[in-house]
């Protein structure tokens, strides 16, 4: 049962990753209905991590998302999605910048207690599940979840949350795009992690960098988010 339960977590997770995709896909809740130009702009970004994927081997195939990724950028901007305003945005935004602490303070909203933990199961489950997801990845015989992994994991990132709330930043949670990516690569080793890890620390001192992946054009988004939700869903099945 319990393996039942986490595979079926693992499958919700992936309709909601693949919904989420889809939406920005076909610019729901946006003024204009979508454009086929911006669909090819997907189409372009979705065929090439697919291609890299399916029919390559090394470099190709394990940096496939972020090729894709730099392929709809390039597409994006001579199609005209990609704008010199958005550029501009970049452009203006200081190459390093060490960041304040000006912001930092306590206070506590008892209003807000209901929704925070309501956010809180829900990222306790969305946790679960990826971690779910990485134990199957890394296990050919995997039956059902692993208890110690699953716990240390959830209480990894319960306790990354409460220091956020004392720094006064925002919560984060697991990313689960991050591991469908990986089950697309075949690439899970911790050394990944480490590097991007140092790469997120190093972008909060170069606001440009972040500035540019905040620009990204929703067809590459889409596409992106589609792409990482297909494996999702095919390993909760």
């Amino acid at each position: 049962m319990r393996g039942g339960r986490g595979s079926f977590v693992v499958v919700m997770i992936g309709l909601a990753v693949g919904s989420l995709g889809l939406r920005n896909l076909l610019e729901v809740g946006m003024a204009e209905p979508v454009s086929f130009l911006h669909l090819g702009v997907a189409a372009i970004t979705f065929g090439t991590m697919l291609a890299l994927n399916v029919w390559t081997q090394g470099a190709p195939r394990l940096f496939c998302g972020l090729i894709g990724m730099a392929t709809g950028y390039v597409v994006a901007a001579a199609s005209g999605i990609l704008t010199a305003a958005d550029l501009t945005i970049v452009h203006e935004a200081p190459l390093v910048h060490v960041p304040g602490m000006g912001h930092l303070g306590l206070s506590f909203d008892l209003v807000s207690a209901i929704p925070f933990a309501v956010a809180a199961l829900a990222t306790c489950v969305r946790t679960t599940g990826d971690i779910t997801i990485c134990q199957k990845m890394n296990d050919a015989e995997w039956v059902r979840p692993n208890m110690r992994s699953l716990s240390g994991g959830v209480l990894a990132n319960g306790l990354i949350n409460i220091s956020a709330g004392f720094l006064s930043t925002l919560g984060v949670s697991t990313y689960t795009s991050s591991v469908g990516l990986a089950g697309a690569t075949g690439v899970t080793s911790r050394q990944v992690a480490y590097a991007t890890g140092a790469t997120f620390c190093l972008l909060v001192f170069l606001p440009r960098g972040s500035a540019f992946l905040m620009i990204m054009p929703r067809p590459v988004v889409g596409a992106v988010l589609l792409f990482s939700a297909c494996f999702i869903f095919v390993n909760g099945l």
